[in-house]
């Protein structure tokens, strides 16, 4: 009889090693929210010093399973919201469910400054970009087409009364059109150019003459045929290729070098 309960109890012990142990299901369920109870989805869920990440889907559920037991720190990061970090002991067993809560932060971004360059064939080449960079001249007194559609002026002499300081006062001043002085009329302009061809502007070269000169009067020169301008509120400062000579009565008066739109 005792050998027969032997052989019964050494069968028992070879079944009983022959049958697999449960698999380890030790390990984190979880949710993440926001502060408001908000699920957060797209947070990085990760166990120091192992493999094991996951990230929140839309729901702000994560798994984290088949995890050893043992001591870890968890951290959970995501743009936004202050990083969270925390020690659990996980134990072998059914996997520990928890609930995560992220602090929202303010991230201060550097301003980014948008500074736009107006650039023009024809400015470039009648020496307007070479002239406003080394004349010496306030980079005020050189208005490019983009700074007039930016003020959108009804006429170049509200232009002029926006500027400010001595260029406020030169709206009575001498206009060499595409390079023609005051004394040359669009008509006598050997060069050309589109003001000569321009109906609106040569009506406006001829509608004032003050003492025998051709002053070609702003208010009635179109803001939108005009590229760009030079104002100079001195003979003095005016390039010498563009000073008239020779006259006492352009004393005292501006400058303005008007560049018409090229078409």
């Amino acid at each position: 009889m005792r050998v027969l309960y032997a052989l019964l109890l050494a069968v028992l012990l070879e079944t009983s090693a022959a049958i697999p142990l449960p698999a380890q299901r030790s390990g984190i369920v979880g949710t993440v929210s926001d502060t408001l109870g908000t699920p957060l989805q797209g947070v990085l869920v990760e166990l120091s010093g192992t493999d094991f990440g996951a990230i929140t889907n839309r729901t702000g559920e994560f798994k984290l399973t088949k995890v050893k037991p043992g001591t870890y720190t968890v951290s959970m990061r995501r743009v936004g919201f202050l990083a969270l970090s925390l020690t659990l002991d996980i134990r072998n067993g059914d996997s520990m469910e928890l609930d995560f809560e992220l602090t929202p932060t303010q991230v201060r971004l550097a301003p980014i400054v948008v500074r736009e360059e107006y650039s023009s064939n024809k400015l470039k080449r009648v020496g307007f970009e070479n002239r406003l960079k080394s004349s010496g001249i306030a980079p005020s007194r050189f208005i490019t087409r983009a700074d007039i559609e930016k003020r959108n002026p009804m006429v170049l002499t509200h232009l002029l009364e926006r500027q400010g300081g001595r260029v406020r006062n030169c709206i009575d001043a001498l206009v060499y059109i595409d390079g023609a002085p005051p004394m040359i009329t669009p008509d006598n302009n050997a060069n050309g150019g589109p003001f000569t061809r321009n109906s609106s502007i040569r009506s406006a070269a001829r509608n004032e003459n003050r003492n025998n000169m051709d002053y070609r009067a702003l208010e009635f020169i179109p803001v939108k045929e005009v590229e760009g301008m030079e104002i100079y509120t001195s003979i003095s400062e005016i390039p010498v290729e563009y000073r008239p000579g020779g006259n006492s009565q352009v004393n005292g008066k501006c400058v303005i070098l008007l560049w018409t739109r090229e078409r």
